[in-house]
């Protein structure tokens, strides 16, 4: 018996759709029903009853203005409902330069550094080594509207690289389609989207109840208003609800769209 279920379970980890699950919920209930039914739980079973489903996430979107003086920052929870991709905005606040005496650059690292946002998460190896667990940190977006060059010559972001802080740069200007450039290994690359991409993506996200505004964040009414407007927040940046808006759609459209493999040291 132990050899049957053995041979199921290997086998399951060779079938490639069930690499994006994290772990196994309860490995006692797994080989009960391969036991009881000589064959492997369906992939709706597994992903319902069997593995975790899909642990919280976190990223932080931030929107820096032209003088590197002001940043807008907010923070998402990422979450797996019904093989699905769901975002929670728990977090947004205003980075000022020397706010406790700290540069914006030295917030955000302070921010990346914070416990509360990295996950234990365990790694299986398909050589049939033993697990381990790694720390997974945040995943940090920035967003800009700018001229190109701006967007890599921005002392911000490059000393938050130099200082191996893995950032995603997003430029969002008039692109027909998405241009990657690549930074270098593990300290992320720079993206220039379509403006209306990053908008409608924001929309329509939010139109299928995939992206909610926590009820702690006390803005949060504006920001559902100017959503259910669905007013251009890249054209009316004189509200600062818009400004967040914006920020909040960089890494919204960053999660949605780039396939990304998580890489933990720079």
């Amino acid at each position: 018996c132990f050899t049957k279920i053995a041979k199921l379970a290997r086998a399951s980890l060779k079938q490639s759709q069930f690499f994006g699950c994290a772990a196994l919920r309860n490995s006692t209930r797994f080989i009960q029903y391969a036991t009881k039914t000589n064959k492997l739980p369906s992939f709706k079973i597994l992903t319902e009853h069997y593995w975790i489903k899909g642990e919280n996430v976190f990223f932080f979107g931030i929107n820096i203005d032209t003088d590197n003086k002001v940043a807008n920052f907010v923070i998402l929870k990422k979450s797996q409902k019904n093989l699905k991709k769901h975002y929670t905005m728990i977090s947004g606040i205003l980075l000022q330069n020397q706010l406790n005496n700290k540069t914006i650059t030295e917030q955000i690292i302070s921010h990346y550094k914070n416990s509360n946002y990295s996950i234990r998460k365990r790694i299986y190896n398909q050589n049939n080594r033993p697990s381990k667990f790694i720390i997974s940190p945040p995943k940090i977006v920035i967003g800009f509207l700018s001229k190109k060059d701006h967007v890599e010559k921005n002392a911000m972001l490059n000393e938050l690289r130099s200082k191996k802080i893995p950032i995603e740069a997003v430029f969002a200007g008039d692109f027909k389609e998405v241009i990657k450039k690549e930074y270098g290994k593990a300290l992320g690359d720079n993206y220039f989207v379509s403006k209306k991409d990053i908008y409608e993506n924001l929309f329509n996200l939010y139109n299928q109840k995939r992206f909610i505004i926590d009820d702690k964040i006390s803005f949060k009414d504006n920001l559902k208003n100017e959503l259910n407007s669905k007013i251009d927040f890249f054209k009316h940046t004189d509200q600062i609800t818009n400004t967040f808006l914006q920020t909040v759609s960089y890494p919204l459209w960053f999660r949605e769209n780039i396939k990304y493999k998580r890489s933990y040291s720079a």
